[in-house]
């Protein structure tokens, strides 16, 4: 199995001023109102990383607001 690439490797944070909005993708997904609202204030922060030729991510929510 081939490794992943070390520029995929480490911390990923959402930039929202380059985001699309989530909110249509939430409503047709039947997210409801309040989930969206919290979604949509909320940021995210993404781990990857690889032990052993496994690949793990790890996603974290966080307020950045």
């Amino acid at each position: 199995m081939a490794s992943l690439p070390e520029e995929i490797k480490g911390t990923w944070e959402l930039d929202k001023a380059q985001s699309d909005d989530t909110d249509a993708m939430l409503t047709a997904q039947g997210v409801g109102w309040a989930k969206r609202k919290l979604i949509g204030a909320s940021g995210m922060t993404m781990h990857i990383s690889e032990t052993d030729g496994k690949v793990f991510h790890l996603s974290t929510y966080r307020d950045d607001c």
